[in-house]
């Protein structure tokens, strides 16, 4: 029994120590499409290379770029790099669900949290891959279900004294850049102009670095979280 149960603690903890490695991964593929970006923003189509306030980052993920080039390179590495993303998001919250619960109000949660953020994880998925009308109405949903599967988990970490502050103020961190994003995005609607155009891309570009940092220092805490919870068992 107790060899069965220290085994899974041990997969459990190499996962979560992998998720942070493997979000630190994602950057790095996300920086390398940026670097192989052919050029071409919405503010000069024969600038060469990928504008971080100009572009948006779906922009990698076309067959083209705006300049007209072929984006192959490109594009490979932002799609393997937000599949992966998306993949382990959907195990990670798959499996957090599981360890709350013994409250009502944290097991709820928990599993609405842990729903959305499946659906979000598979909604991203579909970001990568497609294009036109339907590409554009799932990269405003992904973020918006992001936010909802945040939200339930903030709140769960920071009631729950087993989770180590590492990653509850991360969740909290990460929960009020997706309000300060979509307040910054509604504002760029009302004014319109350049900075519309900003908050659309520039900030974008920004918002999705910062959640895979987020993600990054999650894995730890809830690698910690693992450790803590088979000390205790």
């Amino acid at each position: 029994m107790f060899r069965e149960l220290s085994k899974k603690f041990t997969l459990l903890k190499t996962f979560f120590i992998s998720f942070s490695a493997l979000s630190l991964i994602v950057a790095i593929l996300f920086g390398l499409a940026i670097a192989y970006y052919p050029g071409g923003n919405i503010k000069n189509v024969n600038k060469e290379g990928y504008s971080i306030i100009w572009n948006a980052m779906c922009n990698l993920g076309f067959d083209t770029s705006i300049s007209g080039e072929i984006n192959r390179i490109s594009q490979i590495f932002f799609r393997t790099g937000l599949t992966l993303m998306s993949i382990i998001g959907i195990i990670y919250f798959s499996l957090m669900w599981i360890f709350f619960q013994e409250r009502k109000s944290t097991k709820i949660l928990s599993i609405i949290g842990s729903v959305l953020g499946v659906i979000q994880g598979g909604i991203f998925i579909g970001v990568a891959f497609t294009h036109g009308d339907i590409h554009m109405t799932l990269l405003t949903i992904a973020p918006l279900m992001e936010f909802f599967a945040v939200l339930p988990y903030t709140v769960v970490f920071m009631k729950d004294e087993r989770v180590p502050g590492l990653s509850s103020y991360t969740f909290l961190v990460m929960f009020s850049s997706a309000i300060l994003y979509a307040i910054v995005v509604l504002i760029g609607q009302i004014i319109k102009g350049d900075f519309f155009l900003i908050s659309r891309n520039g900030m974008h570009t920004i918002f999705n670095f910062l959640i895979l940092l987020g993600y990054t220092i999650i894995g730890i805490g809830t690698y910690l979280f693992m450790k803590n919870l088979e000390t205790k068992s």
